[in-house]
């Protein structure tokens, strides 16, 4: 079990490389192992912030596997799903901010049934600093609830995902952690190129009027932070945080 934490939190570190102004919270903290080699696939927004996800859910009967795989909604478009292991759908389910608000936090609840070996997740989105509500997945008996949420000034743009699995008592063992970036610097570099596909100006760019940053800003949904846009907004830290063995 030593092992297997100290392999978790070495394959963070080693996954932690990322852009200068985004950063990962680190780990949620659910209980995690695995006697396996342990899976990890990373989701990532080109340009702009996440405002919704969907999950799939797949159950294996001979394995007693319970997989989970994920996609992103960035800003009006949704990524491609993240490449984990699945098989067997059982369910496919979707949960979206509200009209021109994005996530700054993601809430779990595992669920775990002894008796049927079965282990499962549910998902709730801080939405512009309001909780929503669960996203309505297939539910054991809850055993705990994690969350991680981005510092203020900040929205996520990114999510990353580990699974363990422990063949005693067959269980899969998900672990969270999303990546934050400035929501200022983001509108920034929109009111200057507000026609860029991606955050990065070009070389043609001019500088921006008023109206074409609040355009620039309205397309990546940030309108309603415009009064906050030249507050000095903090960076994330990473965390050191290790995941509990169960």
């Amino acid at each position: 079990m030593v092992a297997s934490r100290s392999a978790l939190a070495l394959l963070a570190f080693c996954l932690a490389g990322v852009a200068v102004d985004a950063a990962w919270t680190g780990l949620m903290g659910l209980s995690f192992d695995s006697n396996r080699p342990i899976e990890s696939k990373s989701l990532h927004c080109p340009s702009g912030f996440l405002t919704g996800i969907r999950v799939k859910y797949g159950r294996t009967r001979h394995e007693d596997r319970d997989l989970y795989d994920f996609k992103l909604k960035c800003g009006v478009r949704w990524t491609s799903w993240s490449g984990l292991w699945f098989k067997n759908e059982v369910e496919d389910k979707t949960i979206e901010c509200p009209s021109k608000m994005y996530v700054t936090g993601i809430e779990v609840k595992r669920g775990r049934n002894d008796w049927s070996d079965r282990d499962t997740y549910d998902f709730k989105l801080q939405c512009s600093g309001v909780w929503q509500s669960y996203l309505g997945m297939r539910s054991s008996k809850q055993v705990e609830t994690a969350a991680a949420e981005c510092p203020s000034g900040e929205g996520t743009s990114g999510l990353r995902v580990y699974r363990g699995f422990v063949e005693w008592g067959d269980k899969d063992l998900y672990e969270y952690e999303l990546n934050c970036k400035s929501i200022a610097r983001t509108w920034r570099r929109s009111a200057v190129c507000p026609t860029s596909k991606r955050s990065g100006c070009t070389a043609t760019c001019s500088r921006g009027t008023a109206s074409s940053s609040r355009r620039g800003s309205m397309r990546l949904g940030l309108e309603i932070w415009l009064p906050t846009f030249s507050r000095t907004t903090s960076t994330a830290a990473q965390s050191s945080y290790s995941p509990r063995i169960i």
